[in-house]
């Protein structure tokens, strides 16, 4: 499939016509080369900003777990309490996705951002002053504050997952949307490779005051440079300010013919008779509840490719491939390989449709990690060698992986759940979504030591391939194409059997 395919409607007489929203594309491309885009992108960058967080709490574990294992470490933790340090955050995290959607589907998606602010930093304040009282409280008080900290962390998470990325969609035209949309998984790329860098760098509680910084920074250029979403103003039927929003994230001499035109391509806040929609009523329809599915599955073969337990495990998990390489070095330089394959990634979205992407993907990450998989059988079995070549392949596969990943499984679910939505629950729906995959994210990483211990590492491993090369498969079957389409488009494509006209 060419990654430059367009789709394009067919009249009555069985030639290709352009539709009204085709020429809406077209132009909104010819205005966004013509004029500046600055004010689009910087709403972007900015609302993404408090991502970069997820990544630090991702990351915090695989650094600092090893330190306080270590044997002069003051505090004291065992292989179970090391996992819950590692896991509970990501079970606070889906009370704080259903929180969030409530947030923004109630108040707004700005206010959203700006509130998740407040669990971040206390937790990682909680986190920090626990490590530094350590040799003043008993080993179980600092842990408890340890609990309680990465549970605060996980809560904030929940409420930046979904709402900058629905923030993004609904502030991004079509032509960037894909691009704008994956610096969320950008921003958590460079999150992992801060949190690696601060970690190796200093001493665990002084990171955990560090990354307290990054949450109050985002909220601050939050407040001074983001409107709320013209989407969510029409959803709440105040038009004028939906029309001065979508003014402030356009080029300021956009006509008003321009901004009423893209006003009427954000999405369906009516239903096909122009009667305003319920909540409930949407969410009954299948306009609502097959994409949900099919996002769904494709967090669950998201979560269970490796990637979770790599990025929570990462030193642990270099330990044990039997490489002959410093693991913290590894791990700050795979960071460094994630966040430079997903800038590569983000321009991919603009030239390559996500299905094509998505197999691509999928099939040769699925590739690398179950040949990682199998050089740790033969290994186990006496096969092993003391060739240069052997001893090094487990980090070739690991290189591996990290790149066919991150240019674009790494980048599409959440791209997805941001424009793959109705609009008058895409809040909610954007909100549920990220609970299923934070709950899928705690399964993965809570149940990786029992999955070692029952499967070993290479049965573990077997498994996280299959579920990422068959279930890309899969999801190229299934998945529609959104490139390059309106959010109308892609909602009526759920609404509607395929047929002429979008698709």
């Amino acid at each position: 499939m060419n990654c430059e395919e367009r789709r394009v409607s067919f009249g009555a007489d069985g030639k290709k016509h352009p539709s009204e929203s085709d020429a809406f594309i077209s132009k909104g491309v010819q205005r966004n080369t013509s004029r500046s885009s600055f004010r689009e992108i910087r709403a972007a960058v900015v609302a993404n900003l408090a991502v970069i967080h997820l990544g630090l709490m991702f990351s915090f574990s695989a650094m600092t777990l090893p330190e306080m294992k270590a044997a002069d470490s003051i505090l004291r933790i065992n292989d179970e309490q090391a996992s819950w340090i590692a896991s509970i955050a990501s079970l606070a995290t889906p009370p704080g996705c259903l929180f969030g959607a409530y947030l923004m589907d109630q108040r707004g998606r700005k206010y959203a951002l700006v509130f998740l602010s407040v669990p971040c930093v206390l937790g990682w304040l909680s986190v920090g002053f626990a490590g530094l009282a350590t040799s003043h409280v008993s080993n179980d008080l600092t842990l408890y504050i340890i609990y309680g900290g990465r549970m605060l962390q996980g809560f904030g998470t929940g409420i930046a997952a979904g709402s900058a990325r629905v923030y993004t969609s609904e502030t991004s035209t079509p032509y960037r949307r894909g691009t704008l949309t994956s610096l969320a998984s950008l921003a958590i790329s460079l999150g992992v490779l801060t949190g690696y860098s601060l970690g190796a760098l200093f001493y665990w509680p002084y990171v955990a005051f560090l990354s307290a910084g990054i949450p109050l920074t985002a909220v601050v250029l939050q407040i001074i440079f983001l409107p709320e979403t013209p989407t969510w103003y029409l959803t709440q039927n105040r038009r004028n300010e939906a029309r001065a929003a979508l003014q402030w994230v356009r080029d300021p001499e956009s006509s008003a013919e321009e901004i009423d035109q893209e006003l009427a391509h954000l999405g369906g806040v009516t239903d096909d008779a122009g009667h305003p929609t319920s909540k409930w009523a949407e969410l009954k329809r299948p306009s609502a509840l097959k994409p949900l599915a099919l996002i769904t599955f494709f967090f669950y073969t998201y979560q269970f490719s490796g990637i979770a337990v790599l990025t929570f495990y990462n030193v642990q998990i270099i330990e044990s491939t039997g490489a002959r390489v410093d693991a913290d070095q590894a791990a700050v330089s795979f960071a460094v390989l994630r966040l430079f394959c997903n800038v590569i990634g983000c321009y991919l979205m603009t030239v390559c449709n996500r299905r094509t992407m998505t197999i691509a993907s999928g099939v040769a990450s699925g590739a690398a990690v179950l040949s990682l998989a199998t050089h740790n059988y033969l290994n186990t079995i006496a096969v092993a060698s003391d060739d240069w070549l052997w001893r090094h392949l487990p980090i070739f596969c690991l290189v591996s992986f990290y790149i066919s990943y991150s240019l674009g499984y790494l980048l599409i679910p959440w791209v997805l759940t941001g424009e793959i939505y109705p609009a008058r629950i895409r809040g909610l729906l954007g909100g549920i979504t990220v609970c299923f995959a934070h709950s899928l994210l705690f399964a993965a990483v809570k149940s990786f030591p029992f999955l070692l211990e029952n499967l070993g590492f290479h049965g573990t491993f077997w498994f996280y391939g299959c579920n990422v090369a068959v279930g890309s498969v899969i999801l190229f079957i299934l998945l529609p194409e959104t490139r390059g389409r309106t959010l109308l488009q892609i909602e009526s494509y759920f609404k509607k059997a395929r047929s002429n006209g979008v698709y």
